[in-house]
Protein backbone atom coordinates (compact mmCIF):
# COMPACT_ATOMS: atom_id res chain seq x y z
CA UNK A 1 0.00 0.00 0.00
CA UNK A 2 3.07 2.25 0.84
CA UNK A 3 4.88 1.50 -2.68
CA UNK A 4 1.52 2.66 -4.44
CA UNK A 5 1.06 5.91 -2.23
CA UNK A 6 4.56 6.87 -2.90
CA UNK A 7 4.25 5.93 -6.86
CA UNK A 8 1.24 8.12 -6.79
CA UNK A 9 3.28 11.30 -5.30
CA UNK A 10 6.29 10.51 -7.23
CA UNK A 11 4.32 10.01 -10.74
CA UNK A 12 3.67 14.24 -11.56
CA UNK A 13 7.48 14.77 -10.27
CA UNK A 14 8.51 12.39 -13.07
CA UNK A 15 6.95 13.13 -15.73
CA UNK A 16 7.38 17.19 -15.10
CA UNK A 17 10.88 15.80 -15.04
CA UNK A 18 10.71 13.63 -18.13
CA UNK A 19 9.08 16.79 -20.04
CA UNK A 20 11.92 19.22 -18.76
CA UNK A 21 14.29 17.57 -19.88
CA UNK A 22 12.48 16.93 -23.42
CA UNK A 23 12.23 20.76 -23.95
CA UNK A 24 15.35 21.60 -22.81
CA UNK A 25 16.43 19.26 -25.63
CA UNK A 26 14.62 20.43 -28.06
CA UNK A 27 15.26 24.01 -27.12
CA UNK A 28 18.95 23.42 -26.77
CA UNK A 29 19.18 21.73 -30.28
CA UNK A 30 16.77 24.60 -32.14
CA UNK A 31 19.22 27.17 -30.78
CA UNK A 32 22.64 25.17 -31.55
CA UNK A 33 20.80 25.42 -35.59
CA UNK A 34 19.75 29.40 -35.30
CA UNK A 35 22.12 30.95 -33.10
CA UNK A 36 25.03 31.07 -36.17
CA UNK A 37 22.17 32.93 -38.41
CA UNK A 38 20.94 35.47 -35.53
CA UNK A 39 24.23 36.44 -35.00
CA UNK A 40 24.94 36.63 -38.79
CA UNK A 41 22.28 39.00 -38.82
CA UNK A 42 22.81 41.04 -36.27
CA UNK A 43 26.32 41.69 -37.56
CA UNK A 44 24.91 42.61 -40.80
CA UNK A 45 22.20 45.02 -39.38
CA UNK A 46 25.23 46.35 -37.21
CA UNK A 47 27.38 47.00 -39.82
CA UNK A 48 24.25 48.62 -42.08
CA UNK A 49 23.79 50.86 -39.29
CA UNK A 50 27.52 51.65 -39.26
CA UNK A 51 27.49 52.66 -42.60
CA UNK A 52 24.81 54.91 -42.81
CA UNK A 53 26.73 57.13 -39.59
CA UNK A 54 30.26 56.32 -41.89
CA UNK A 55 29.46 56.21 -45.40
CA UNK A 56 32.88 57.12 -46.16
CA UNK A 57 33.73 53.14 -45.05
CA UNK A 58 30.79 52.13 -47.44
CA UNK A 59 33.52 49.70 -50.15
CA UNK A 60 36.57 49.25 -46.71
CA UNK A 61 33.97 47.74 -43.66
CA UNK A 62 34.89 47.97 -39.99
CA UNK A 63 37.66 45.93 -37.59
CA UNK A 64 36.00 45.74 -34.57
CA UNK A 65 38.37 47.01 -31.55
CA UNK A 66 38.56 45.80 -27.91
CA UNK A 67 38.64 48.75 -25.60
CA UNK A 68 39.62 48.45 -21.93
CA UNK A 69 37.91 50.62 -19.26
CA UNK A 70 35.64 52.12 -21.87
CA UNK A 71 33.09 54.33 -20.73
CA UNK A 72 29.10 52.71 -20.02
CA UNK A 73 27.69 54.48 -22.63
CA UNK A 74 29.82 52.85 -25.13
CA UNK A 75 28.97 49.23 -26.48
CA UNK A 76 31.00 48.57 -29.22
CA UNK A 77 34.08 50.52 -31.15
CA UNK A 78 34.50 49.53 -34.54
CA UNK A 79 37.23 51.66 -36.90
CA UNK A 80 36.81 51.64 -40.67
CA UNK A 81 39.52 49.98 -42.58
CA UNK A 82 40.02 52.38 -44.79
CA UNK A 83 40.93 55.00 -42.52
CA UNK A 84 37.44 57.18 -42.68
CA UNK A 85 37.37 57.11 -38.93
CA UNK A 86 35.46 55.29 -36.14
CA UNK A 87 31.94 53.75 -35.74
CA UNK A 88 30.29 53.32 -31.90
CA UNK A 89 27.19 51.54 -31.14
CA UNK A 90 26.19 53.95 -27.38
CA UNK A 91 23.51 53.87 -25.30
CA UNK A 92 22.46 56.60 -23.08
CA UNK A 93 20.15 56.65 -19.90
CA UNK A 94 17.36 58.85 -20.10
CA UNK A 95 14.87 59.29 -16.95
CA UNK A 96 13.17 55.51 -17.38
CA UNK A 97 14.38 55.01 -21.14
CA UNK A 98 17.61 53.56 -22.09
CA UNK A 99 18.49 55.28 -25.77
CA UNK A 100 20.57 53.05 -28.18
CA UNK A 101 22.21 54.63 -30.78
CA UNK A 102 25.21 54.74 -33.55
CA UNK A 103 27.12 57.48 -34.11
CA UNK A 104 30.26 57.89 -36.93
CA UNK A 105 33.43 59.79 -36.20
CA UNK A 106 35.27 60.91 -39.17
CA UNK A 107 38.92 61.27 -39.51
CA UNK A 108 38.92 64.71 -39.12
CA UNK A 109 36.79 63.89 -35.58
CA UNK A 110 33.70 65.54 -36.74
CA UNK A 111 30.79 63.44 -36.52
CA UNK A 112 30.04 61.87 -39.85
CA UNK A 113 26.36 60.75 -38.82
CA UNK A 114 24.11 59.75 -35.88
CA UNK A 115 21.45 56.76 -36.26
CA UNK A 116 19.03 56.34 -33.46
CA UNK A 117 18.52 52.58 -33.24
CA UNK A 118 16.24 52.00 -30.25
CA UNK A 119 12.72 53.53 -30.06
CA UNK A 120 11.97 56.48 -28.00
CA UNK A 121 8.91 56.66 -26.36
CA UNK A 122 8.05 59.30 -23.14
CA UNK A 123 4.71 58.51 -22.15
CA UNK A 124 3.48 57.07 -24.66
CA UNK A 125 4.48 59.24 -27.15
CA UNK A 126 7.78 59.27 -29.57
CA UNK A 127 9.79 61.91 -27.57
CA UNK A 128 12.14 63.26 -30.72
CA UNK A 129 8.91 62.81 -33.11
CA UNK A 130 8.69 64.30 -36.59
CA UNK A 131 11.87 66.35 -35.17
CA UNK A 132 14.10 63.43 -34.84
CA UNK A 133 15.55 63.22 -38.09
CA UNK A 134 16.55 67.82 -37.89
CA UNK A 135 17.97 66.56 -34.05
CA UNK A 136 19.69 63.76 -35.43
CA UNK A 137 21.16 66.01 -38.71
CA UNK A 138 21.94 69.00 -36.62
CA UNK A 139 24.76 67.03 -35.23
CA UNK A 140 26.83 66.04 -38.82
CA UNK A 141 29.97 68.21 -38.74
CA UNK A 142 29.99 68.98 -35.14
CA UNK A 143 33.48 67.87 -33.21
CA UNK A 144 34.23 67.14 -29.89
CA UNK A 145 32.41 70.62 -28.30
CA UNK A 146 29.72 69.74 -29.41
CA UNK A 147 28.93 73.40 -30.56
CA UNK A 148 26.21 74.35 -33.49
CA UNK A 149 24.57 71.29 -32.43
CA UNK A 150 20.59 71.18 -31.08
CA UNK A 151 20.47 71.55 -27.67
CA UNK A 152 17.03 70.18 -26.41
CA UNK A 153 14.14 69.37 -28.78
CA UNK A 154 10.85 69.99 -26.98
CA UNK A 155 9.24 67.05 -24.75
CA UNK A 156 12.59 65.21 -25.57
CA UNK A 157 15.12 67.22 -23.32
CA UNK A 158 16.30 64.48 -21.37
CA UNK A 159 16.66 62.74 -24.01
CA UNK A 160 18.60 65.28 -25.99
CA UNK A 161 21.07 65.51 -22.64
CA UNK A 162 21.86 62.12 -21.97
CA UNK A 163 23.07 61.70 -26.00
CA UNK A 164 24.81 64.60 -25.59
CA UNK A 165 26.90 62.95 -22.56
CA UNK A 166 27.28 60.01 -24.36
CA UNK A 167 28.40 61.72 -27.87
CA UNK A 168 31.22 63.67 -25.14
CA UNK A 169 32.42 59.90 -24.19
CA UNK A 170 32.45 58.69 -27.43
CA UNK A 171 35.15 61.46 -28.63
CA UNK A 172 36.63 61.33 -25.27
CA UNK A 173 37.27 57.23 -26.30
CA UNK A 174 38.50 57.98 -29.51
CA UNK A 175 41.06 60.63 -28.91
CA UNK A 176 41.99 58.17 -26.47
CA UNK A 177 42.27 55.44 -29.07
CA UNK A 178 44.22 58.19 -31.45
CA UNK A 179 46.89 58.92 -28.11
CA UNK A 180 45.02 62.37 -27.46
CA UNK A 181 45.49 64.44 -30.92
Amino acid sequence: MKNSKTLALLKPAIVLTLICIVSATLLAVVNKFTAPEIARREDQQLSETFLAVLPDAKDAGFDVIKVENAPATVKQVCKAKNGAGYALLMTAQSGYHTLQFSIGIDSEGKIAGVSMISPIHSGGNAAFGESLPVFLDSYKGVGKDLEGSVDKVTNATKSSIAMRGAMADAFALIEGLKGGA
